[in-house]
């Protein structure tokens, strides 16, 4: 009998159905929103390293960024690096505040995931030994670029800025000090001595001949 020749209704072929629920809370649906389907992580762009909390249910992956595009913003590279770094932000009294070649570039995105309220209950399945064995997915995560980076270097410049403000009023009470000191120097305002009033020998002129 040919194919064209079958009933839509027939019987083609009887899978038995085995559920399992052995992988029942591993399973999950990862969705990228604000990612086009035309443009997949994978290749180059295929993520480098992944965290996950189990309790939370929480992923982050690690997407490497190509710095050596023409579209990469080095400068900008080279100020968001703070963000990844254990380094402090510099100040002007610092004497490296330049910044440093060392420093890097931003070469990599975090995504992190939320977690989407179910609106229906999903199932994974796969044929073998010619039966289909289903196991029902756990939850669905939508992953997002996250700017935890923009946090910590807003942290940095904030203590950056203490720091630099403790530096100047140290620097102004030294100067004050200093001040004072002169104020209070005996030979200061003295009428004692030769020259003028202020206690300072005059100078003395000497006929130059030419």
């Amino acid at each position: 009998m040919l194919h064209s020749e079958l009933n839509p209704n027939d019987i083609i072929q009887d899978i038995p159905i085995y559920l399992s629920q052995q992988l029942a809370n591993q399973l999950y649906i990862i969705q990228y929103p604000v990612r086009p389907r035309t443009n997949p992580y994978v290749g180059n762009n295929a993520p480098r390293e992944a965290r996950f909390k189990q309790h939370s249910q929480k992923l982050e992956l690690d997407i490497p960024l190509q710095t050596n595009s023409q579209w990469y913003n080095r400068d900008r590279g080279e100020d968001l690096v703070l963000g990844l770094n254990d380094k402090e932000a510099r100040t002007i009294y610092d004497r490296s505040w330049r910044r440093d070649r060392n420093d890097g570039l931003l070469d990599k995105q975090t995504l992190q995931s939320t977690i989407v309220p179910p609106q229906a209950n999903y199932w994974m399945g796969v044929i073998k030994d010619g039966g289909l064995h289903m196991t029902p997915v756990h939850t669905t995560l939508q992953l997002r670029p996250g700017l935890k980076y923009l946090d910590k270097i807003d942290e940095k410049l904030k203590n950056a800025s203490k720091k630099a403000q403790a530096m100047e009023e140290e620097e102004l009470v030294s100067d004050l000090k200093s001040v004072k000191l002169n104020k209070e120097d005996p030979g200061v305002g003295s009428s004692k001595g030769k020259g003028s009033g202020r206690g300072r020998p005059s100078p003395v002129f000497k006929h130059l001949f030419i």
